[in-house]
């Protein structure tokens, strides 16, 4: 039953889209970008072969199957490779880039500006902005919401997660491995290459993941719960959650292990993992990778280009060195 009224809702909000003069409805200030050029003004780590791309499929023509979510803020030349890989799969009619503000601040104002001019020269299907400065937590939360009731499944990737070519292909084709199977919440397409990792593990891995409206719903809620939770109230119901057959479930990447971060503070990426494990769901890694965490050595990053994090678990690569796996 609930499942039908969810399906009921989606084609609801579908045929309002294709009324006239209709568009989504979502964050303020969304709209649709339709320049095609691509950027020439920012420091751009896209090797010259790659900076002319195909004609894209109408963004107003894109089915409402499979839709894909990217998050920006503040660095341009991430945001540019993420998207240019996309233009190459002709997948720009299924993108919606939501791109946080910088509540009045001049010196944010620059670069978000700079990410906005790059954006708007891609034939996304929308520009989601923001003027204030919600953070990326409560961005990626109203995102998946948003997502959520507009496609029946949806992919979701950071600036500094770029796709490889063929990425949108593998996942959905993952996800219709896992649409039908209640104990599988999510494909992730950036493995751990831990010895322990298997095809279907209990780690959720937020860089670069798809699901599907359904099964995002019930978990989506929860975690919303946990976000507007006092840091007392989180701790203690994270403290009291993470019982040993949990851990066995989440701790297994060393080095990288969910419950640090979930003893200190809400992660929304740790959090779902929780609530996932607490379900007894599992994760399914992409067929192949397809999904390079690039955010190493950025400007604004939180990991330095260090062994430490090139190595497993966290297996990440700097921004030029991706489109080396493109």
């Amino acid at each position: 039953m609930r499942r039908r009224a969810a399906s009921s809702r989606r084609r609801r909000i579908r045929r309002a889209l294709r009324q006239p003069g209709a568009a989504p409805a979502g964050p303020a200030h969304a709209h649709v970008a339709r320049a095609t050029t691509h950027s020439a003004e920012v420091n751009t780590l896209v090797p010259e072969q790659f900076r002319r791309w195909p004609a894209q499929s109408t963004p107003g023509g894109a089915p409402r199957d499979f839709g894909i979510a990217i998050f920006g803020h503040s660095r341009p030349h991430l945001i540019e490779s993420a998207l240019t890989s996309l233009a190459h799969q002709d997948a720009l009619n299924r993108v919606h880039v939501f791109l946080d503000g910088d509540q009045g601040r001049p010196d944010v104002r620059r670069k978000v500006e700079q990410v906005a001019t790059v954006v708007e020269r891609f034939p996304v299907r929308a520009l989601h902005r923001r003027n204030g400065n919600l953070g990326f937590r409560k961005l990626i939360l109203q995102s998946m919401k948003y997502m959520s009731e507009h496609y029946d499944s949806m992919l979701f990737l950071e600036d500094d997660c770029f796709p490889t070519r063929g990425c949108v292909e593998v996942f959905r084709a993952d996800l219709d491995l896992i649409r039908d199977r209640k104990d599988v919440f999510s494909v992730y397409g950036h493995p751990f290459n831990v010895p322990n990792e298997t095809e279907y593990f209990g780690r959720f891995q937020g860089w670069g993941w798809a699901t599907t409206a359904e099964k995002l719903g019930p978990i989506l809620a929860d975690l919303v719960h946990c976000y507007w939770m006092s840091e007392e109230d989180f701790l203690q119901f994270t403290g009291e959650a993470m019982t040993e057959e949990v851990l066995s479930r989440i701790d297994v990447t060393p080095g990288r292990q969910p419950s640090a971060t979930l003893r200190r503070f809400f992660a929304w990426d740790e959090t779902l993992c929780l609530l996932t494990a607490l379900r007894g769901l599992l994760h399914k890694r992409s067929s192949r990778r397809v999904i390079y965490n690039c955010g190493v050595d950025s400007e604004g990053a939180h990991f330095n280009n260090v062994e430490f994090y090139r190595a497993p678990p966290f297996s990440m690569v700097t921004g030029a060195e991706a489109w080396e796996h493109f």
